[in-house]
């Protein structure tokens, strides 16, 4: 084995790079784990040990050794005996261990906090030495990796800064941490909502209020460090789609939970006019309500910045509403309200047809008004969702149509001031260029000037032209040769004489138009470019 390492790693062959660190963060992250294992076994059997409940040391614990010595050899012998590391493998190393010392130190954290708890509450006291244990080996392991995170993203320039790895970590840990305060959250409105409606409740108070301090401080952390971020960027596009994609994860996971929340409340509701409101209505109904209730706050703190920010009439806001992520998560909640709607109205319709018809009998007409009743409660939510979704779609649509004219209004402002000289000996090749020149340019105002040119206006217009387009016979004349216009140049027949390199010209209005709107173009870059450097 050790002969193979060593010729794997001595051979400097661009070849084998990839499987050099595929192979050496492999093994050094199994060495990790069994490190981490073997710890957290240890650990449990010291605190174990000092309480008086075990002396004899697990067979587990011995991973310990193993694993340190597994993981200090490749990571910090073979491993530096390679060439340079590739980066993506490097960041998903350290990513990866990141997270699981993050989740472990999250345990942990929330195993102290119950175990306190549960000492004031007076409930259950939980094992405070498996909390400990996962807590001592879960900090440094995360600190670790996260400290070097941070100091390579600090100093590794764009490639560290712009990773969309660090990225997917980030906005992982964020979701997995608002979705845990949702629901935990829920949870404890559920549990208060038993103890109004006098019902038993179950589980800890201890562990919920554990779960929501752990998460809402991971979730808060990880926020601040996002935020960040999103200031290093430097690009104000990035920027802005890194906060959109941060505030429509937070908004979809509470309208979600909003829905559904609403939802069932109506079912219970609903049924209990059949049932009665027993136990069991009251149960549902207080997880349900409690479902909305912590979803609603979550989906006014990722929708009402998001929705803010496509108010503002510059670039940020024209963005912001054209953005990919905005447009997914209006028409998916959009389209699943609409399905939602219509599904309900043909369940309406069919229920309301076999009470009409006389179909049913004795119970199960009461069942089918229940059934009627939930299904209209139904349509309703799903009526609302559809119309705000629609008339959020149709303010983007208004505000589109009023920027486009905005846009049309420029290009028209543009073309016409643009300055594009004809000059022409004779009348008949004037006029031809003009009438179809403001067939395929219309907002185009050429101006028209006679050949030879003896005043000092036309003079000043050849001079301050952007285009200027002439027959071949004019080209080298000077007032057209001297000025700084993009010189159109039409060549004309030839008495007695042949053009060599041109084919019969045809459509030569279009050609002439296509040339005019690349000056136009180009006049356009220039101004942009000037604009900046001011």
């Amino acid at each position: 084995l050790i002969y193979h390492e060593v010729l794997l790693y001595r051979t400097r062959n661009d070849t084998l790079k990839l499987l050099r660190w595929l192979y050496g963060y492999a093994v050094s992250g199994i060495g990790m784990i069994l490190l981490a294992i073997g710890a957290i076994t240890i650990l449990r059997w010291g605190f174990d040990a000092v309480a008086g409940s075990r002396y004899r040391i697990p067979e587990p614990a011995a991973l310990l050794i193993i694993g340190a010595v597994v993981w200090v050899y490749y990571r910090f012998i073979v491993m530096r005996q390679s060439d340079k590391p590739i980066g993506i493998l490097q960041r998903l190393y350290t990513f990866s261990f990141s997270g699981l010392g993050l989740t472990l130190a999250t345990l942990g954290f929330i195993g102290v906090q119950e175990w306190l708890f549960s000492r004031l509450l007076g409930n259950s006291i939980a094992r405070l030495p498996d909390a400990l244990a996962a807590l001592i080996t879960g900090v440094p392991m995360w600190l670790g990796f996260w400290v070097s995170a941070q100091i390579k993203f600090a100093k590794g320039g764009d490639e560290e800064q712009k990773s969309d790895l660090r990225k997917a970590y980030l906005y992982v840990v964020i979701y997995m941490a608002v979705n845990t305060v949702v629901i935990t959250t829920a949870l404890l409105i559920n549990g208060t909502l038993r103890v109004l409606l006098r019902l038993p409740t179950t589980g800890g108070l201890g562990l919920l209020l554990a779960i929501i301090i752990a998460t809402t401080a991971l979730w808060a952390y990880h926020a601040f460090v996002l935020r960040s971020d999103i200031k290093r960027a430097g690009e104000s596009k990035l920027q802005s789609g890194m906060e959109r994609l941060y505030w429509y994860v937070i908004a979809a996971v509470g309208l979600l939970a909003l829905v559904i929340g609403l939802a069932g409340d109506v079912n219970v509701l609903v049924r209990s006019i059949q049932n009665g409101f027993d136990s069991t209505q009251r149960e549902q109904l207080a997880g349900f309500t409690a479902t909305w209730l912590a979803g609603l706050p979550v989906w006014l703190m990722g929708w009402i910045p998001a929705q803010r920010r496509t108010m503002r009439k510059d670039d940020v806001g024209t963005d912001a509403r054209r953005s990919i992520l905005r447009k997914i998560y209006l028409y998916f909640y959009w389209l699943s309200s609409v399905l939602s709607v219509l599904f309900n109205a043909i369940v309406i319709v069919y229920q309301m047809l076999t009470l009409l018809l006389g179909v049913l009998a004795g119970s199960n007409i009461l069942d089918t008004i229940t059934s009627l009743g939930q299904s209209i409660g139904f349509t309703v939510i799903g009526a609302v969702l559809w119309v705000y979704h629609f008339f959020v779609l149709r303010g983007d649509n208004k505000f589109a149509k009023l920027e486009q004219e905005v846009v049309d209004q420029k290009d028209l402002e543009a073309w016409q001031a643009l300055r594009v000289i004809i000059v022409s000996e004779d009348d008949s090749f004037a006029s031809e260029i003009q009438v179809g020149l403001k067939k395929l340019l219309p907002h185009l105002l050429p101006v028209i000037i006679r050949f030879p040119i003896a005043d000092a206006d036309s003079e000043s217009k050849l001079a301050a032209a952007h285009a200027i387009v002439a027959p071949w016979t004019l080209a080298q004349q000077t007032h057209i040769a001297n000025s700084s216009a993009h010189k159109i140049i039409m060549p004309t027949p030839l008495k007695d004489g042949t053009w060599i390199g041109l084919s019969q010209m045809v459509n030569r209005e279009v050609q002439i138009a296509q040339a005019i709107h690349g000056v136009l173009q180009k006049k356009k870059i220039h101004e942009s470019a000037t604009k900046k450097e001011g």
